[in-house]
């Protein structure tokens, strides 16, 4: 049997990687030639058979993919790593909820008493988690800010959603037929989430 020692020492921290498309003049050309060509699928099959539309299709799907290509090779990658629930609790302890987010959430919690109450400010919170998760390429907190406030709403999600899930999620291991029906007769419908609760870890979402 391993040693925790060993154990730790073998462990690999979760890694995972978000392309974003910064071409949005490419994005929206790409998209107008989707639309197009399935308004021309559309139009073949109420028009029936008309060789014009048929002929149309296999240049407007060869100029579709030469822009998926071009949008793939071009968007950069962006690949955050797990720093561990300590360093994780120092970046969410920093940034607490702000006083307009906890206005939010007495309002919210007037028609919905179940809504989770905030436990941290995730937009200030943002720069410095991309900027300590950030494996490739690296970034400083103050470009981490500067790229975090440069980016549209969609754009930032995208980093923010990637660098919070890999210090969230947990690497899994497909279970046996034996090990589920284990867990089934301990009568519990969750185990992982009733280990969370226990130690007071936060769900998936923030909360």
């Amino acid at each position: 049997m391993s040693s925790v020692a060993e154990v730790l020492a073998a462990r690999k921290p979760r890694k995972k990687s978000v392309r974003l498309v910064l071409d949005g003049q490419s994005h929206a050309e790409l998209e107008l030639a989707r639309n197009e060509l399935k308004n021309l699928r559309l139009r073949e099959r109420v028009d029936g058979k008309d060789e014009t539309l048929a002929s149309q299709i296999p240049g407007l799907e060869r100029k579709i993919q030469e822009l998926e290509a071009d949008l793939i090779t071009n968007a950069p990658l962006f690949t955050f790593q797990a720093i561990g629930r300590r360093k994780l609790d120092e970046i969410r302890s920093e940034h607490p909820p702000t006083e307009e987010q906890w206005d939010l959430y007495r309002e919210r919690s007037k028609v919905n008493p179940m809504v989770n109450a905030p436990s941290f400010d995730p937009q200030g919170l943002a720069p410095k988690l991309l900027a300590a998760s950030a494996l490739d390429p690296p970034m400083s907190i103050e470009e981490a800010s500067e790229l975090w406030d440069s980016l549209s709403d969609g754009e930032s999600a995208q980093l923010y959603e990637a660098a919070w899930s890999v210090n969230m999620e947990a690497a899994s291991v497909p279970l046996s037929a034996s090990d589920i029906a284990a867990i089934g007769s301990s009568g519990g419908n969750s185990i992982t989430q009733r280990v969370a609760e226990s130690l007071g870890l936060p769900s998936q979402d923030g909360s």
